[in-house]
């Protein structure tokens, strides 16, 4: 006679109880993805309508400042030429008094006539020449005004951009999965960046604006850029205006040899002027036809002259 083990109910349904358990893990572990992604994408757009805001601003105060750079230098050209008149109307004055004083032909009314005519040539000389001195004075304090205000926009825009590309990088990783982990093309740190010149055919650094005519970068990508993807470098002084490159580097930038790990050489179009000094910008940019992506920042890095 045999005997049957009957099985408690908790053991028959013990597989059923561990599969909604795990289930309701899964429904977590998703919501939580989601709405980390939805706090990032958040976090993002605020980000993007600051640096906007920043832009705009910053265009809005250096169209301001350029149009009051503008006016002070028209008041100092008309000065100028003012000044330069009484200066021909002075020494006009002084030749004919001491041809009359020299020839004695005329009276000394004349004289005295002469002698006032100069004395208040030389006070109207004076108060211009004072208007001209204090108005170079004054602009001479806007324009470092100026450039202090633009330095201090110019790190602030680059201190947003580069948060804004760190929350890009997080939601991209975030919204990657599998063999797309590398989709998202960024650099994979700062840009490291050296200012030179060339001596002898070799790059030879420099910290001096009078002896820079180039910049030396390396930096390291998310991966190797496709082949609708475009790369661009642009290089802002402490003021954000750029200078110019010489376009022969975007060849080797779009075709290296190592797409991953690059070192370039961006030439400037010209030498740098010695008076062009302070912290520098190097900003890399990506197009892309297929996302419809058009200049969006993906690195950047920084320098300093004296």
């Amino acid at each position: 006679m045999t005997t049957e083990t009957k099985r408690s109910p908790i053991s028959n349904n013990l597989p059923v109880f561990l599969l909604a358990a795990l289930l309701i893990l899964a429904v977590v572990a998703v919501f939580f993805l989601v709405n980390s992604r939805t706090s990032l994408k958040k976090e993002r757009d605020a980000k993007d309508t600051q640096i906007t805001k920043l832009n705009k601003d910053f265009n809005e105060q250096l169209d301001s400042l350029r149009a009051s750079e503008q006016k002070l230098q028209g008041e100092v050209e008309g000065l100028t030429k003012q000044k330069d008149r009484l200066v021909a109307s002075k020494d006009s004055v002084l030749r004919l008094l001491n041809y009359t004083l020299a020839n004695d032909r005329n009276s000394k009314g004349k004289i005295a006539q002469l002698e006032k005519a100069l004395k208040d040539l030389q006070g109207q000389l004076g108060s211009v020449q004072k208007m001209y001195d204090d108005l170079l004075a004054s602009s001479g304090s806007s324009g470092a005004e100026y450039k202090q205000r633009l330095e201090a926009l110019s790190v602030e825009r680059d201190v947003l951009a580069k948060e804004n590309q760190d929350l890009k990088k997080q939601l991209a990783a975030k919204a990657e999965i599998g063999d797309n982990q590398k989709s998202a093309l960024f650099t994979t740190g700062a840009i490291v960046a050296q200012a030179g010149e060339l001596k002898s055919g070799k790059f030879s650094a420099s910290t001096k604006s009078q002896n820079t005519d180039r910049v030396q970068i390396t930096f390291s990508l998310t991966r190797a850029p496709k082949a609708d993807e475009q790369l661009l470098f642009r290089v802002y002084d402490a003021t954000n205006k750029e200078i110019p490159l010489n376009p022969s580097y975007r060849k080797e930038l779009n075709a290296p040899a190592n797409p991953i790990n690059q070192k370039l050489i961006l030439a400037f179009e010209k030498m740098l002027d010695r008076k062009t000094n302070g912290r520098f910008s190097v900003r890399l940019y990506l197009t892309s036809t297929d996302k419809g992506i058009a200049n969006q920042e993906i690195g950047q890095g920084t320098f300093n002259l004296k």
